[in-house]
């Protein structure tokens, strides 16, 4: 391949969104309470890009042992909802993060009691990094 060529395809891909590199991702931190038997989701976009995302249990009081999965916002009935698609972890605690390939869309990182352990409210961050 000639390197007018591949400085062409490069040129076409980059201005299609191309791929985004994780050191050029967006941190989102989110913050909520997670109830015993419960879940909760933070609702988040990837405007224009691909790549790698990573969901991160940062803080939680008390420690406690709570599931956290990516999932696909979709309407049911005229509400929106988190639908969980991929890359769950049912046994997370602080410090844990799930994460892989992404793609243009609408997300959510869903926070739930995944072993329906929990006694008292659990106080949570995580942090989201997509494209």
């Amino acid at each position: 391949m000639s390197i007018a060529v591949a400085i062409g395809m490069a040129l076409s891909i980059a201005a299609c969104g191309g791929v985004s590199s994780p050191s050029t991702n967006v941190r989102e931190p989110f913050s909520g309470t997670l109830l015993p038997g419960g879940e909760t989701f933070h609702a988040f976009n990837v405007p224009d890009r691909r790549g790698e995302y990573e969901i991160a249990l940062t803080t939680m009081n008390p420690v406690a042992v709570i599931g956290i999965a990516l999932g696909q916002m979709i309407n049911v009935s005229g509400t929106s909802t988190c639908l969980a698609t991929a890359s769950a972890n049912p046994f997370a605690t602080v410090g844990k993060t799930i994460g892989g390939q992404i793609q243009q869309g609408s997300y959510c990182a869903l926070v739930y009691d995944a072993n329906k352990s929990l006694t008292t409210p659990v106080a949570y961050t995580i942090t989201v990094s997509h494209p």
